[in-house]
């Protein structure tokens, strides 16, 4: 619907209106598009740009099991994006579910907020769950986890042995991940 460069001129209104129908029609990633439209504005300039139709959109697409728009939600939810005020409670439970359902870039975050100690109910086995769950990311392929596995190992954080070799080992993999990636991605970046 968006497709510029094939002879067609980008009309974004018409976009909206096919995404809509699709996702009327009960497509997922119909509702997960018309969200990040609505969040980044069409083709990210500021037109149609609408973080309450965003948070509506993701939250369907959520209902839906969608890891991706779990993520998208917890991030509005923690930074307040077109709310009255953030809602961590909210976002927490978002970021686990998006994590757990194997989102690789919400398994890092949340890696990260419970090693900082900004989750608000922080588990006992918290360090272990970090570990396990930057561990989960980087088998899916992600160059952060493999160097947020390496920094850990290097200082000894977490509850983990400092091991400056399997550090090492680990920051190489990042390397190796990073270079696999697709150069249009955040990881390939």
């Amino acid at each position: 619907a968006l497709q510029v460069g094939l002879g067609i001129k980008p009309d974004p209104q018409r976009a909206i209106e096919w995404y809509q129908r699709a996702a009327d029609a009960g497509s997922v990633r119909a509702k997960f598009k018309l969200g990040l439209l609505y969040l980044r504005g069409v083709f990210k300039a500021s037109e149609i740009k609408d973080p309450g139709q965003a948070l509506l959109w993701f939250g369907r697409a959520a209902a839906s099991a969608d890891s991706e728009s779990e993520y998208y939600l917890a991030r509005i939810m923690d930074s307040g994006i077109g709310l009255a005020s953030r809602q961590p409670e909210i976002s927490e439970r978002y970021w686990r579910l998006a994590a757990y359902a194997g989102y690789s870039n919400a398994q890092i975050e949340l890696a990260e907020r419970l090693r900082d100690g900004r989750v608000l109910v922080k588990p006992e086995d918290s360090p272990r769950e970090a570990v396990t769950l930057l561990q989960r990311a980087m088998a899916q392929g992600s160059p952060q986890a493999a160097l947020d596995l390496a920094r850990i190992y290097q200082t000894g954080q977490l509850g983990q042995k400092q091991d400056i070799l399997v550090a090492m080992k680990l920051a190489y993999h990042a390397i190796d991940l990073s270079v696999q990636a697709s150069p249009l991605t955040e990881d390939g970046d």
